[in-house]
């Protein structure tokens, strides 16, 4: 799995024709594509290794996660190892992540502007 903006995604595929910053298409969990630059994925050892294969030098720069990195994103968006956390940590009040609530009451007019 790569990752882009701290989410897995999976490559589909180039999307773009042979250039200096070649553009892939991924495929997130929630099934959103999206068309990124290589130099804005991570990828594990073994998909730079394909990707070498498959496209040859221009994936040479490309950035590498380490498994251990991965793994601690995963967990950091896992809502079962989020609440075990919650609850090795001692926290006073343990929320479920599925019952995080936003009250609108308190937002301000500069958190609604679209950036």
């Amino acid at each position: 799995m790569a990752v882009y903006k701290n989410r897995e995604v999976q490559l589909l595929g180039r999307a773009d024709g042979a250039d200096v910053s070649p553009t892939y298409r991924v495929l997130d969990s929630q099934g959103q594509e999206e068309q990124v630059q290589l130099n804005q994925l991570q990828v594990t050892e073994e998909e730079k290794k394909q990707l070498n294969l498959a496209h040859g030098s221009t994936v040479a720069d490309v950035k590498v996660i380490s498994n251990k990195d991965l793994q601690e994103l995963r967990d950091g968006q896992d809502p079962k190892k989020i609440e075990e956390r919650q609850k090795k940590e001692g926290t006073d009040v343990t929320v479920p992540v599925s019952e995080v609530r936003v009250d609108k009451s308190k937002i301000t007019p500069v958190m609604t502007k679209a950036k």
